[in-house]
């Protein structure tokens, strides 16, 4: 066993892609709001500002908060659950205020 020394992110963001929508039962998902498509334009984001040191970003499927109507995701190492997320400018929104930038 070895023991990787990787610097430590001042966010991790795991986002929640999980779609429910072609289930026969239909339930809410967060993949109805956060899609591949906007993982991928916040990951972009985070590249062409610079911050890929500063935040690593996690996609995920459900992280227990589906039926938020809306996308959600999981900011650690603060522990915080954000809810209700409609679109990727939510998502660098949250980046924003949680690393105090503009």
């Amino acid at each position: 066993m070895e023991i990787l020394n990787k610097a430590v992110p001042k966010l991790h963001l795991f986002m929640c892609v999980n779609d429910r929508s072609k289930l026969e039962i239909k339930k809410d998902s967060c993949g109805l709001k956060i899609s591949s498509e906007t993982f991928l334009e916040v990951k972009t984001w985070v590249q062409e500002n610079n911050l890929s040191k500063d935040i690593y970003i996690t996609r995920t499927y459900c992280l227990g908060a589906c039926n938020s109507k809306g996308g959600s995701i999981l900011i650690y190492p603060k522990g915080k659950y954000y809810i209700g997320i409609e679109n990727s400018e939510d998502i660098i929104k949250i980046i924003k205020e949680e690393l105090k930038i503009e």
